[in-house]
């Protein structure tokens, strides 16, 4: 059911799509990487729902990016 409109939702491709989905995330994550790289850039991906704080002090420090 979708909670916008009340309308019931044909989910029976929904994994197929949700492959689709994946895939393309991966695709434009990898295109982004490249483009840093060709600026002598960094790149790194979390999940939206990371701490600020444990992003800059143990993913970027981890990797060598910034220093505590």
């Amino acid at each position: 059911m979708d909670s916008e409109t009340g309308q019931t939702l044909d989910i029976t491709n929904a994994s197929e799509l949700l492959n689709l989905y994946h895939g393309q995330r991966e695709y434009q994550t990898e295109i982004l990487h490249q483009q840093c790289r060709r600026r002598s850039g960094r790149f790194v991906s979390t999940l939206s729902n990371t701490p600020l704080e444990s992003v800059l002090y143990d993913t970027l420090c981890r990797q060598g990016w910034i220093l505590k």
